[in-house]
């Protein structure tokens, strides 16, 4: 009787860990999901960034080429 209830208290322990490593994966899964998400933000800013150096950089070098013509 000892037995069958050991192994029924470790069937009982291994459930419940399993139980917590699922909420752990999903958690974890959780803020993958959400550093991602504010990864492709912050790549986005940065290309709209980047956009606007280079227009700028394009605008400053036609002006100067203008200037040096006239």
């Amino acid at each position: 009787m000892a037995l069958t209830t050991n192994v029924n208290q470790m069937s009982d322990r291994l459930i419940a860990y399993n139980l917590e490593l699922d909420r752990h994966r999903h958690h974890l899964e959780d803020i993958v999901a959400s550093r991602t998400a504010a990864l492709e933000q912050a790549n986005l800013t940065i290309a709209e960034h980047a956009h606007s150096v280079e227009a700028a950089s394009a605008a400053k070098s036609e002006f100067l080429s203008r200037m040096s013509h006239e």
